[in-house]
Order: C-alpha cells, then structure tokens, then sequence
C-alpha cells in the first residue's frame, strides 16, 4: 500500500539560480541528493548552451548565447534536452538517466508522480511559471523545478524552486501544475525523468 505522502529520499538542498539557469540550478540539485558533488555552473551554462536575456548576459564570466524569446528558448528547452542531460552524465561517469515524458503522454499525473517517486527517481519538471507563481516575469516565461513529494490525500506536490524570488519549497495543486505543462497555456513542456 502506498502512504499518502510519498517524498524523495533524501530531500534536496535548495540551490538559488543565477539568471536563466533554473534546468541546471536543477540538474546540480539532482547530482548532489544522489552523491555526485556539484559542478562549475558557468561549465554548465556552457555545455548545455543556456540562452539568457540581453540584460543578463553580463552576470557570467562566460560568453553564452542570447534568448529570443520567453515560452520558447529561454534557459534550455528542458523535456527536449534528455539527450545533452544524458550526453552529460556519460561525459561525468554518472550512472544515471533521463528521459523525457511530455505532458500529453501522462494519462494518470497522480500515478505517474506516486510511481517515480516510489521508485527513487528524480522528477525535473518544466511548466509555465505565471500558472504557480503570481509574481513571474511574464506570463510566457517557462521555468523548472523539482518534485520532491506528493501529498495524495490533498492531491498536491511540494516542488522545490531555485528562483530566489519565490519561496525554495512550493505546495501546488495538482489540476494547476497539470495545466502549467499543458499545451493549454503555451508550448508543451513535462519532465525528465532521472533514475
């Protein structure tokens, strides 16, 4: 029998973000709960090729390159990347792998929440972030989190946030973090699986 709250073992360490870096603030997060220490973020940036706004270009000490738009290559595209997040554990010796599942390929959310966190694996989540937090840039930006446990009894999961204007842990409805991977309100988005 399932418990009605089910969590990762052990919890995350919440890291704060630098600008446009929440899907690699994630990744590092994901590699320290599992042992793997954590990585220059700026390698990060590099490798996984992290577009930032023009206002933001200054605060790294490397050349990345510039966003064209939010809701569409802001950051990284997180569900598409499975294969650089792979390319990457590959490259570091790390036992581990991802693997994408868009929102529209999710019959059951509570399910497939209960069933990978049962499992241990991680789930890095990219959604619409105006749907969760009310003071988002704009109500196109796409942002990520991880899910670090599912209250079933309230059909709820807490995430864990590295933006540092939102609070580290976050309790959202379900039904609203459904909608914020949708299609509904923008491109697709859905997690990576990490196990």
């Amino acid at each position: 029998m399932v418990p009605s709250q089910i969590s990762v073992r052990p919890k995350y360490v919440p890291l704060v973000q630098r600008p446009e870096c929440c899907a690699i603030t994630c990744l590092q997060m994901v590699l320290y709960r599992r042992g793997n220490g954590l990585f220059d973020l700026e390698k990060l940036a590099l490798f996984f090729d992290i577009r930032v706004h023009k206002d933001h270009l200054n605060s790294f000490n490397v050349r990345l390159r510039q966003l064209t738009s939010y809701n569409n290559d802001e950051g990284m595209k997180t569900v598409e990347s499975a294969g650089r997040v792979n390319a990457f554990f590959r490259k570091n010796k790390i036992k581990l792998t991802a693997r994408p599942v868009k929102h529209s390929q999710i019959p059951n959310l509570a399910k497939f929440i209960t069933e990978n966190l049962a499992s241990g694996h991680d789930l890095w989540v990219e959604y619409k972030a105006h749907e969760i937090h009310k003071n988002a840039l704009s109500s196109a930006y796409i942002h990520d989190g991880l899910v670090e446990s599912f209250n079933r009894q309230k059909n709820e999961v807490t995430l864990v946030d590295p933006d540092p204007r939102h609070k580290p842990r976050v309790r959202v409805p379900l039904v609203v973090l459904k909608d914020a991977i949708s299609a509904r309100l923008g491109r697709e988005t859905g997690f990576l699986v990490i196990e």
